[in-house]
């Protein structure tokens, strides 16, 4: 079955059209099934979820992607801060660096991590780390902001829309690319707090 969804940057969108649409993209994909050499913690099922980045969008995605297929739904973080309450919501935390050490495959990658203050190239490069764990023909959704748009004025953009050439724009451009690179579709955001 094919699927084709084109997502589009609205003047006023909202986060729940938003996580259907990355519901929409992650249900479309391929599925993959493991072997247990492709896992060093966990074997990953084919609707087994991984999301990077599990702050309020991020987690909100993993409820949503949980309550929906009552699957595992792994939780990538920096830091065991939160790790107590993911696993309080049924999600099955990890440490990044844990996570980049192991050969853990996902049919499903969502990147919803915030970009740091550091490199663009910084950056990129999680988004590229994070997507060596996506299975051949997996789905991968990289979340980018609408603050890549120059657009400040409250005026309506699309894709074709004029870019910001300001160093947080061109931090998440240059992770989009490595999105894209890694075959993720890329959803651009606006409104989510």
């Amino acid at each position: 079955h094919t699927c084709r969804h084109t997502c589009r940057h609205m003047a006023q969108p909202s986060l729940r059209r938003a996580l259907r649409g990355l519901l929409v993209l992650l249900s479309c994909g391929l599925w993959y099934h493991s072997s247990p050499a492709d896992s060093v913690m966990v074997e990953a099922t084919p609707e087994d979820l991984l999301v990077v980045g599990a702050g309020y969008l991020g987690r909100r995605v993993a409820q949503l992607w949980r309550e929906k297929s009552k699957v595992k739904v792994v939780a990538a973080t920096m830091t065991e801060k939160s790790h107590e309450a993911l696993r309080q919501e049924g999600l099955e935390p990890i440490l990044a660096s844990d996570l980049k050490a192991s050969k853990l495959k996902f049919s499903q990658v969502v990147f919803c991590a915030p970009p740091s203050r550091g490199e663009a190239s910084d950056y990129a490069k999680s988004v590229t780390d994070a997507l060596e764990h996506l299975a051949e023909g997996g789905i991968g959704v990289f979340t980018s902001s609408a603050s890549v748009f120059a657009e400040d004025s409250g005026n309506s953009v699309d894709e074709s829309g004029a870019l910001s050439d300001s160093s947080s724009a061109q931090r998440m451009l240059a992770a989009e690319e490595a999105a894209q690179r890694g075959g993720s579709a890329v959803l651009r955001l606006a409104g989510l707090y």
